[in-house]
């Protein structure tokens, strides 16, 4: 059921876009922040964020659960599949990169560089050439968090999975001036826990879908980069494999080609694809069996 209702998700996205507009995290940043106020002093490191998480995540469980257990089941699997079409995202990586594509082919630099802090969630660079390679890193790395990571936790453990996942995604950007410096903190640790294993899956998938070769040498140089503690973990297996897999340097200089750029997103199509094909032969194993 759970590659069901991926499909059916994925279905959703791609004829209801316009909806991704109602995946505003917003509420549950003021979630979060209504408690900072309330507890105050006491709200400090990971009790403060099991705090925000666990009667959330609760939550779900308990109507999963009462769901679940009427009518077949039927109302649980809707359940689910609301909870896990709301997690994903919370935009389209494709409908992101489309305007950037169409700006770069343009020459439009102004455009190009709104875009690319709006894509980025953060200041892009001005420079052109690095710009273009945040971007392609962008697409590489979001891919997680915005629907593989998703899925991932959903198979593993349903609808809390899914929310798990994306209030962790959410709470790793807690303003340490708003929060405090513990919570930031463990938000961030407690992000990088969840991300771990699909991180490297995904990582996988893009070995196995492009340059196998490029990529290990890509995966082998971020585990040096790791050690010399001048890489974050997850993404920097993202990047670096990434980079690999579509037969460019992570490290080198120079910009990716409108093209190359294009590349990115059909590597991450393709990975998911792989790996969803994974599931489905799992499942009609489990079927058969």
């Amino acid at each position: 059921m759970n590659l069901i209702a991926i499909l059916i998700v994925l279905l959703l996205e791609y004829f209801l876009g316009h909806l991704q507009e109602l995946r505003d995290p917003g509420w549950f940043e003021r979630y979060a922040g209504w408690l900072r106020e309330r507890f105050g002093s006491e709200w400090e490191g990971p009790a403060a964020v099991a705090l925000v998480i666990v009667p959330a995540a609760g939550a779900v469980a308990l109507l999963q659960g009462l769901f679940g257990a009427i009518l077949f089941g039927l109302p649980g699997f809707l359940f689910a599949i609301v909870v896990l079409f709301y997690c994903i995202g919370p935009r389209d990586l494709a409908e992101d990169l489309k305007p950037y594509l169409e700006a770069h082919k343009a020459g439009d630099e102004a455009r190009a560089q709104r875009i690319a802090v709006r894509f980025l969630g953060e200041a892009a660079p001005d420079d052109p050439q690095r710009r273009d390679r945040a971007v392609l890193a962008g697409v590489l790395e979001q891919a997680d968090e915005r629907l593989f990571g998703v899925f991932f936790w959903f198979v593993l453990l349903g609808a809390v999975g899914a929310a798990l996942y994306r209030m962790a995604a959410v709470l790793r950007r807690a303003d340490e001036a708003r929060f405090g410096v513990g919570f930031a903190s463990a938000a961030r640790f407690f992000y990088e826990v969840m991300e771990w294993i699909p991180a490297r899956l995904l990582a996988l998938g893009y070995a196995l879908s492009g340059s196998f070769d490029g990529a290990w040498q890509g995966w082998r140089r971020s585990r040096e980069r790791r050690r010399e503690g001048v890489l974050d973990t997850s993404p920097g297996v993202l990047v670096y494999t990434g980079f690999g897999a579509l037969h460019l340097d992570a490290e080198e200089p120079g910009a990716p080609t409108a093209a190359q750029l294009a590349d990115g997103l059909r590597l991450v199509h393709r990975a998911l694809l792989m790996w969803l094909t994974v599931l489905a032969l799992l499942t009609l194993a489990g079927w058969a069996g």
